[in-house]
């Protein structure tokens, strides 16, 4: 509870003071030192964690990658991403991938971003393709980023979130006979929207 408000310090003091410490307990202090920007301090729990002798599980290592991608570190998620299932035989999901491709995306590695998700054993989501936008709009790439929005208008063909970041790419880029195109687009979808109805009276 307290790390999930930001109260870091005071939940390190609970945690440290727990006789007994379960897996969801690790992962919970991992997680939120990993969403309040502690990403080494995270790692360093992870760390403490196997030493202790308590086998992690798929939602540890989501902390742990989710610590590394805000914390630029690279090579240490590669390397938990690999030793997930070689050391502990847990099997990667869709949102450890996701995690990989922001990652990448934060890191400017957008290439290898793209690798990931050609390569993931199912169809990427609107949250992998919305972390790959994220990553092409913070370094530029309106190129790669006019792709990307297109594979998550066809995902979600109603939302202006994905017209939002691409009309943004393209002002950066002083593409804007782009950027009229795309907002007349979005207003389109909003006008087309159905209005909203209620049950109360």
């Amino acid at each position: 509870m307290y790390s999930k408000c930001g109260a870091i310090e005071m939940a390190m003091e609970v945690f440290s003071r727990m006789p007994v410490k379960s897996v969801a307990s690790w992962n919970c202090m991992i997680n939120g030192l990993a969403m309040n920007g502690g990403g080494s301090a995270a790692i360093g729990l992870f760390k403490e964690m196997q030493a202790s002798g308590l086998g992690p599980n798929s939602a540890t290592f989501l902390g742990v990658l989710h610590a590394c991608s805000h914390g630029g570190l690279v090579n240490e998620a590669l390397e938990y991403f690999s030793c997930m299932r070689e050391l502990y035989g847990i099997e990667t999901n869709v949102k450890h991938y996701g995690c990989m491709v922001d990652l990448y995306g934060r890191a400017g590695k957008l290439e290898k971003a793209v690798d990931v998700i050609r390569t993931m054993p199912m169809k990427p989501d609107i949250v992998i393709w919305g972390a790959l936008l994220g990553g092409c709009k913070k370094h530029d790439n309106a190129k790669l980023g006019e792709l990307v929005g297109a594979q998550i208008m066809k995902l979600q063909p109603h939302k202006v979130s994905g017209c939002s970041s691409l009309s943004d790419m393209y002002a950066m880029d002083g593409r804007w006979e782009d950027v009229i195109s795309v907002r007349r687009m979005m207003l389109d979808m909003y006008v087309g929207r159905e209005p909203g109805c209620s049950t109360l009276t």
